[in-house]
């Protein structure tokens, strides 16, 4: 995809619908620095923000061997051309890296979300992005919300996937957490510099030890999944049993996911009436996390 073509899309001239009624601030968090919290109770499903990124490229860019993430030429060159309020907005954002890296790559490292440069997601052609508002919100191992970027009108949304209280920060993932807790600690750890301590984290180790059997379980069965639906080697059992795991760890997106992606195995196992009902749900499930212009509730829109 050039530059040229994208420069002639034709959603540069939209301009995306506001937010009516604002539910959050940007404020600090004890122990986290800043982050987003809920100035109202918000619905599960509600889009909480819309925004383009004011800066994005490929996740994998090559480079002149003189252009180093200490002295960051390659980053300068390409923020310099930018507005100064795109600018300004990438500057506020956080650096979680040290002195060895240059202090723009370190602030587009620390925020960068993943994004699309087509309608369906293409794993190797992956390109990241600073939303200025969504880079603000802090992760949690069992979050309340979820970052979808909707390639219709190419701007990151956020929205909140269960009931959220006044007052209650505002919490998305940024590593994947159907895994043990010391992976995605050391993941955190590696590529964002803190250690987690969200409720997940902060259990006995015995509640500790029944969450990581059961979010490696969805991520196993959801890897199974993924390969072939309708073949997996999975029964109805090990499904059900997949989803109630999700539903307990409170793994929203995952949740969907086995309802959308276990349909397909229920209707090659004959269970058709289940797998009819599952696809009921896991439309319920996309409107919420995704909103009703993904690509899942699009191929959903017509089950009743």
């Amino acid at each position: 995809m050039s530059l040229i073509k994208i420069a002639k899309w034709s959603v540069w001239d939209t301009v995306l619908p506001p937010i009516r009624q604002p539910a959050y601030e940007i404020s600090e968090v004890e122990g986290k620095g800043v982050g987003m919290v809920a100035t109202r109770r918000i619905r599960a499903g509600e889009l909480l923000v819309n925004e383009r990124p004011v800066y994005a490229q490929r996740k994998r860019i090559a480079r002149p061997i003189d252009y180093t993430d200490t002295n960051g030429y390659f980053y300068l060159g390409a923020v310099n051309g930018l507005a100064q309020a795109s600018q300004n907005a990438i500057y506020a954002l956080k650096n979680s890296f040290g002195p060895e890296t240059h202090e723009l790559l370190g602030i587009l490292r620390t925020n960068f979300l993943t994004h699309d440069i087509a309608e369906e997601p293409d794993p190797a052609n992956d390109f990241v992005g600073i939303f200025p508002t969504i880079s603000r919100v802090n992760h949690s191992c069992t979050p309340n919300s979820n970052y979808y970027f909707s390639f219709g009108t190419f701007s990151g949304e956020l929205r909140a996937i269960r009931d959220v209280e006044a007052g209650e920060e505002i919490t998305i993932m940024y590593v994947n957490i159907a895994a043990q807790g010391r992976v995605r600690r050391s993941w955190l750890k590696e590529d964002y510099f803190f250690a987690c301590g969200c409720n997940t984290c902060t259990v006995s180790d015995a509640e500790a030890a029944a969450s990581d059997g059961r979010r490696t379980q969805v991520g196993r069965i959801i890897r199974t999944l993924e390969m072939n639906p309708s073949e997996a080697p999975l029964s109805q059992l090990e499904l059900q049993d997949g989803l109630n795991m999700a539903k307990a760890e409170g793994l929203v997106v995952h949740y969907a996911q086995i309802l959308w992606y276990g349909a397909a195995r229920l209707a090659r196992l004959n269970k058709r009436q289940l797998a009819a009902d599952w696809l009921k749900r896991a439309k319920r499930e996309y409107l919420i996390i995704e909103g009703e212009c993904s690509p899942t509730s699009k191929a959903l829109r017509m089950i009743r």
